[in-house]
């Protein structure tokens, strides 16, 4: 049986749908963001999130606690 992965956003907690337009933001010597499936360098935090005003909120609180 294939196992089914549910993603859900690091800021507000939906689930991803099929049709949702979801980004990715990693932040490890800096801050990337990407959509998801994009090329970013996941060997730090990575955040699942489920448009633009959860990215800006998570940038935001990253920015604001020195990316701790």
């Amino acid at each position: 049986m294939a196992r089914v992965d549910t993603v859900t956003c690091d800021v507000c907690g939906k689930q991803k749908q099929e049709a949702n337009h979801w980004f990715v933001v990693a932040l490890s010597f800096n801050i990337q963001i990407a959509p998801t499936g994009g090329q970013i360098d996941r060997s730090g935090d990575v955040f699942d999130l489920c448009g633009e005003s959860c990215v800006l909120k998570k940038v935001s609180e990253l920015m604001g606690s020195g990316g701790k």
